[in-house]
């Protein structure tokens, strides 16, 4: 069976990715992995207005580094020192499913998407 790699992200963030307003996720940590995921909503905090606890889309993580000052506009946020960008490219959206989200990558079936 074959499986893909999943972040889970809060909205509105996460809505941000899919957009194509956010291409940048700042992590308190760093990845080696390069390649597709799928980018998750979490479930809480709920908004009525986001579709939260859903697939939202894929894109690939082409590189990971330190958070630079000047990432604060393609991540949304303000700068973190010491934080890591993870960049994303290829942004494609997708039918949302249902999925219950984990911290941290995670795996999903491919399944998913039948």
């Amino acid at each position: 069976m074959s499986t893909y790699k999943a972040l889970s992200i809060h909205q509105p963030y996460a809505d941000f990715i899919k957009s194509g307003l956010k291409i940048m996720e700042i992590r308190s940590w760093q990845t080696h992995y390069r390649g597709k995921i799928i980018i998750c909503s979490t479930k809480n905090p709920y908004y009525d207005n986001k579709l939260c606890g859903y697939t939202l889309c894929v894109a690939d993580i082409v590189d990971c580094r330190l958070m630079k000052k000047t990432d604060e506009k393609y991540a949304a946020i303000k700068y973190i020192p010491g934080y890591f960008s993870w960049i994303l490219n290829n942004i494609k959206i997708i039918n949302p499913k249902k999925i219950i989200g984990k911290q941290g990558l995670f795996n999903v079936s491919a399944d998913i998407f039948k």
